[in-house]
């Protein structure tokens, strides 16, 4: 099974492990695991963790979860991520990056 990893405005990056795909849901992104014969996100599918949308800068799908042996804290400051203060910022930066008119 595949996972998500989260990173959040106040720099910080969370990896959300043993989950099938996310969604928008009002002002939070839910991460779900559907099961194996699913296809899609339905009222089967089971939510494993929340996170406010307003605070997610970025979400990268990770294929190989982290063996929990090696897991000691599923909260790591990433510092090059403080650059991006407001979201306006991050789609500047985005935009500039790519030159989209």
């Amino acid at each position: 099974m595949q996972g998500f990893e989260v990173m959040l405005k106040s720099g910080k990056s969370v990896r959300v492990d043993d989950v099938d795909a996310y969604q928008p849901e009002g002002p939070m992104t839910t991460f779900f695991t559907v099961g194996s014969s699913r296809q899609v996100i339905d009222s089967w599918a089971t939510r494993v963790a929340s996170y406010r949308t307003a605070d997610i800068v970025a979400i990268q799908r990770c294929s190989q979860p982290v063996p929990r042996s090696l897991v000691a804290i599923d909260v790591v400051e990433l510092p090059e991520l403080a650059r991006y203060d407001t979201e306006r910022d991050h789609n500047e930066r985005y935009n500039e990056h790519y030159a989209l008119a």
